[in-house]
């Protein structure tokens, strides 16, 4: 279950107490309960091996 703002941005509600979660390094922690969802990090994009726009 998520929150969203009137920005179109989302937060996760925590499903033990239904209190909406806070984002930090690794994941989302529950206020409330202190539970902790990890999220696992997408891969980077890949790096740019071109000349610059700058002639660098």
């Amino acid at each position: 279950m998520t929150y969203a703002d009137d920005l179109g941005s989302t937060e996760p509600r925590c499903p033990d107490c239904g209190v909406v979660m806070r984002g930090e390094e690794g994941g989302w922690t529950c206020p409330s309960c202190r539970r902790f969802d990890p999220v696992e990090q997408g891969p980077l994009p890949p790096s740019f091996e071109g000349p610059s726009i700058h002639g660098g």
